[in-house]
Formats: structure tokens, C-alpha cells, sequence
């Protein structure tokens, strides 16, 4: 009777150890896909072949004052991500966010019906434990809310949204001032105005940014902070009326409670050849 127990409970371990095995090799085969996904969905997105990042080329001089005003000028200029190959592998792929200096280029998306899922699966649409750089449904994907939030992973490698976390350093602060999205229709260029740990309270459900009072007093709050790594560009506070804000979202650096957040305004619009 003690060897038909043993014998269970060998049989027992081995197919437990079986299964942690194969899920162990399912989750590296998987996240080494996704990361290999990212490359060619860079690739594939630059028109110059991936060679050169959009926003070094299009040149950050454009946003050298902080003014939220849009241009319309620059019909002309060409779009340096290929939307259309894009879209063919993911419909729900609508921007593409990039920040020069940094390893901040990536498809932004959003799913119309489950805000969670793009923090499971990648660009393409496949399983990826690292997810992708994403807006929820609270959101328009135009771009046009006074507050739009991107989230993304803080990978420990270095990939998604971690090195928003370099921003908490005032140095990296001051040398990225900028931040580009690019639409099948536009160029827009956004100004860095502020970098900061925050709560992981949920920034669109906890406050009504549409209300003129709940805007400002968010706002308040984020420039009480005294924490170090807190920096914000002297001058500036964002104005309720006129502003476009986007906001990145990513975990806090070594405290997964709580979050890092950087801001940037809309300084300029450029529309481009369709």
C-alpha cells in the first residue's frame, strides 16, 4: 500500500514538473515572439525601413516655444509612418508615438471593447506578456480630449514605458523636451512639461477632466509635489480652455503601488500627404 502511494505521488510530482516546464518554455518562446514583433512592427512602420527614428528626422525645433496653438501648414510634408501596412495587421492600431532620444517608438491602440487586453497582447494582436502602449476606451483616438492617458509595462528590460522612469532624473528631464504622435493625417508635436510619481489611482475615472474644477485641482496636487524626483518646466501651469494633454503611465521604478507619470502639451499640428 506504501509503494502504490509513493509511486502516486511520484507520478503526481512528475506531471506537475511536466507542467511547470511547459509553461515555462511556452512564456520564453512567447515573450522572445513579442519582442521580435516589436522590431518588425518598426520595421514595417518607418518608411525609411526603420533606419531612422520619425521624430529625429522631422526635427524637434518645431516645438521650441510652448504654444498649444496648431498648424495647419505643412499639407506637404510627408508622413514618415506607413499607417496603411500598419492597419492591415491590426485595426485597432491609430497613432504612433515616438520619443526622440529615448526606446519610446511604438503603435498606439486601443480595443473598443475590453480596456485590458492590450495589456496581454501585442501589436499585432498576439499574446505578449509585455503588452503594448494603449488607451482605453475612455478615450478618443483623435486625440482631441483635453487629457488622453497612455499606459504601458515597465519592462525590465528596458522596453515599453520603463525608461519614463529616466525622467525622474533632471538632467534626462531637461534633455527631452519633446514627444511626437503621428496619425494617418498628422504630425503632432507635444512639449514635456512635467515628470512625477504619482498615486495608481486611476487618473479618467477619478477625476472628471472636463469639469473646470476637478481639472485644476488635479493639477494642484501635481505641482504640490516636492518629491525628488518630481521636475516641471518653470512657467508653465496647463490652461483648462485651451490645452491638449497627453499623459504616459507606466509603474513606478522599484514600487509597483504607485505610478510615473510624464505630461506633455500639444504645441503644434502638422498636416501631412494622404
Amino acid at each position: 500500500m506504501k509503494k502504490k502511494i509513493v509511486r502516486i505521488i511520484c507520478a503526481v510530482t512528475a506531471a506537475a514538473a511536466l507542467c511547470v516546464c511547459g509553461y515555462c518554455v511556452w512564456y520564453i518562446v512567447q515573450y522572445y515572439k513579442g519582442v521580435s514583433a516589436i522590431d518588425q512592427m518598426r520595421k514595417l512602420a518607418y518608411t525609411d525601413g526603420g533606419e531612422n527614428q520619425a521624430g529625429d528626422n522631422f526635427g524637434a525645433q518645431d516645438g521650441a516655444q510652448m504654444d498649444s496653438e496648431d498648424s495647419e501648414n505643412g499639407s506637404d510634408t510627408e508622413n514618415p509612418i506607413d499607417f496603411d501596412s500598419l492597419t492591415q495587421i491590426n485595426t485597432d492600431i491609430y497613432a504612433w508615438l515616438e520619443i526622440p532620444g529615448t526606446s519610446v517608438s511604438y503603435a498606439l491602440v486601443q480595443n473598443e471593447e475590453d480596456n485590458t487586453y492590450y495589456l496581454t497582447h501585442n501589436e499585432q494582436g498576439d499574446y505578449f506578456s509585455g503588452g503594448s502602449i494603449f488607451s482605453e476606451n475612455y478615450n478618443s483616438t483623435d486625440l482631441t480630449d483635453r487629457i488622453t492617458v497612455l499606459y504601458g509595462h515597465n519592462m525590465k528590460n528596458g522596453s515599453m514605458f520603463a525608461q519614463l522612469n529616466d525622467f525622474g532624473d533632471a538632467e534626462f528631464f531637461e534633455s527631452h523636451r519633446y514627444l511626437y504622435i503621428y496619425t494617418p493625417q498628422s504630425i503632432m508635436t507635444y512639449e514635456i512639461f512635467a515628470a512625477y510619481p504619482h498615486s495608481r489611482e486611476h487618473l479618467l475615472l477619478n477625476y472628471d477632466f472636463d469639469d473646470e474644477q476637478q481639472y485644476n485641482d488635479f493639477f494642484d496636487e501635481v505641482y504640490s509635489s516636492r518629491d525628488m524626483r518630481a521636475h516641471f518646466i518653470d512657467g508653465y501651469r496647463p490652461d483648462y480652455a485651451a490645452d491638449k494633454i497627453v499623459t504616459l503611465s507606466t509603474c513606478l521604478q522599484g514600487n509597483n503601488r504607485q505610478r510615473f507619470l510624464v505630461q506633455a502639451v500639444l504645441i503644434s499640428t502638422v498636416q501631412t500627404r494622404s
